[in-house]
């Protein structure tokens, strides 16, 4: 799955136009991309109702929120351009979010999570998810507030300064599945493509779903190209300090 993915990162990276210099800021650039065969659902079994991704000073940048330091880059800076159109054209692999943003490195105490909302829009179609719903956390019933959207991918990407640079996930994959008859009179879950691929699609009839979510940390340095998967999504990024050329 790796190898795949990797094998469409060929020569043909274009540098991107280097900021101007800034003391401890980075610029921080991803291409997040969901796998598009079927049977990697089938690899793990995924819990159902996760607690959702913890948004707590989360910043909405890519909608306009601001803070000191952190600023959204235009695609005309990016420089995995040519890697997101080779995953999206090979076919395997459907690119989610392709963002880059600049901000200052932060330690885990004062770092900023990002906030990522990519894909379609689910809400219009499952509207019995649209409702408050509650979990059990620490012992106790939490109410988690009814959603205004199901989009495709959400929750958070964080970057952490220490000794080494840090990324921390929290997403969310919605997966569209239907409940089949099984073996030994039991369900399982199979992907809906048509839902996914097709934006005049309607859910089968006992539709739903399934929540797929990824918690992942990576340890990583500057200027590389790195990459983090899970069966159902992948995100490549690479940071580079501000000023910083190729």
């Amino acid at each position: 799955m790796l190898a795949a993915a990797c094998s469409c990162l060929a020569s043909g990276v274009v540098a991107a136009a280097a900021p101007p210099a800034v003391e401890n800021s980075y610029r921080v650039e991803m291409i997040l991309f969901a796998f598009n065969d079927p049977d990697n659902f089938n690899q793990e079994m995924w819990p159902q109702n996760p607690p959702p991704p913890v948004a707590t000073n989360a910043l909405d940048l890519f909608n306009g929120q601001q803070a000191p330091g952190f600023k959204v880059l235009p695609p005309s800076e990016y420089a995995l351009t040519g890697a997101a159109r080779r995953l999206q054209a090979s076919g395997r692999y459907t690119v989610l979010a392709h963002v880059a943003w600049e901000q200052p490195g932060l330690s885990i105490d004062q770092a900023v999570p990002i906030e990522i909302d990519a894909g379609r829009d689910y809400a219009p179609l499952y509207p019995a998810l649209m409702a408050p719903r509650y979990v059990n956390q620490n012992g106790q019933t939490v109410e988690i507030p009814a959603p205004q959207h199901l989009y495709r991918l959400s929750g958070t990407v964080k970057v952490v300064l220490s000794r080494y640079l840090h990324v921390y996930t929290d997403l969310v994959l919605n997966v569209p599945t239907q409940n089949l008859p099984g073996p030994n009179n039991q369900n399982q879950l199979i992907e809906d493509t048509a839902v996914i691929d097709n934006p005049q699609a309607q859910p089968a009839p006992g539709g739903t779903l399934t929540e797929v979510h990824i918690v992942e940390h990576r340890r990583t340095r500057s200027r590389k190209l790195n990459y983090m998967d899970n069966p159902m999504l992948g995100i490549l990024f690479e940071i580079w300090p501000v000023g910083d050329s190729r």
